[in-house]
Parts: structure tokens; C-alpha cells; sequence
């Protein structure tokens, strides 16, 4: 009876827990694109400021 318990509580965690994941899906998509467009331009930036010093 115990262990039919935990499965239960275990299966509702991880429906609320991939129901979260899809309602934040954009946002971390948007987040991935915003720290990629970031990192090109520090990069870019760091190289011409290196040519020209």
C-alpha cells in the first residue's frame, strides 16, 4: 500500500514537473538565442578592439 503510494505521488510530480518545462519552453529558447547573439558580439567586439590596439 506504501510503495502504491509513492508511485502515485511520483507519477503526479513529474506530470506537474514536465507541464512546467513545456510552459517555459519559449522562454528558455528565447533566453538561448539572447546569451548566443551575445556571446557572437562580445566576441566580434573583443577582436576588433584587439586590432585595433
Amino acid at each position: 500500500m506504501k510503495k502504491n503510494i509513492a508511485i502515485i505521488i511520483l507519477m503526479v510530480g513529474l506530470v506537474i514537473s514536465m507541464y512546467f518545462n513545456y510552459q517555459f519552453k519559449a522562454y528558455k529558447d528565447n533566453q538561448e538565442v539572447e546569451y548566443t547573439v551575445k556571446l557572437n558580439h562580445g566576441t566580434q567586439m573583443g577582436i576588433k578592439e584587439s586590432i585595433f590596439n
